[in-house]
């Protein structure tokens, strides 16, 4: 499928859950400008932003009306070695300009978009999309859930203590939908925002500082 962008801003992804959730923002936050994604089948994964990145350049038209170009990635186990290595990657796509830190906009040139990274839950902490969606599961009147969930991956038979802070927080957003969604005790996160009667709603303040930092990006380029 040729690409084809419509907007002047453009949001890269590691996957489908990414873009259902920040679609989910543009959608139901006030004041959110509206913005492209990479179609969902293709080039996704924390280490392909720079294949996103030239791909980009196959709309040649609409590339040049292009104001931005922000990376939304999940923290992982450490937010700045996942800078670093996104960094890389768009050094490697070639031509774009190079953001020095988290949320830095590395201003527009003459023929490339402005470039910014940010991270999920935020730049200061290690995990991803799901540690946001635990908080939202477990405010109240369900916050006595997280001390159960706590308890069960204690248990020195799961050994959830040796695993890493991104794959402990997927644990618990998966104990927490098991304990809060009868209908459907399985639900992934990727269909967590999904209208009619959504798992969570990102209208709630938890994703307050989400809604800020985009706006963020959208006013500066």
């Amino acid at each position: 499928m040729p690409l084809r962008l419509t907007q002047e801003h453009v949001i890269l992804c590691e996957g489908l859950a990414d873009q259902n959730f920040l679609r989910k923002m543009q959608e139901h936050r006030n004041g959110m400008p509206a913005f492209d994604m990479l179609p969902p089948q293709e080039h996704f994964g924390s280490t392909n932003f720079d294949r996103m990145l030239v791909a980009l350049r196959g709309d040649p038209t609409a590339f040049a009306r292009l104001r931005g170009v922000l990376i939304v990635a999940d923290s992982h186990d450490d937010p700045q070695q996942t800078f670093d290595q996104i960094k890389v990657q768009i050094e490697r796509a070639g031509k774009y300009p190079v953001p020095n830190k988290l949320l830095e906009i590395a201003p527009r040139t003459a023929d490339h978009p402005a470039v910014c990274v940010m991270l999920l839950p935020d730049e200061g902490n290690p995990g991803g999309l799901e540690t946001l969606c635990f908080r939202y599961l477990t405010r109240q009147p369900h916050d006595w859930i997280k001390g159960c969930i706590e308890a069960f991956l204690r248990c020195d038979r799961i050994e959830a203590h040796t695993w890493g802070s991104e794959t402990l927080d997927k644990s618990r957003y998966e104990c927490a939908v098991a304990a809060t969604n009868r209908a459907d005790p399985s639900k992934a996160v990727s269909y967590a925002f999904k209208d009619p009667g959504p798992l969570v709603v990102v209208t709630d303040p938890c994703f307050n500082d989400v809604e800020r930092r985009l706006k963020l990006f959208f006013a500066g380029t």
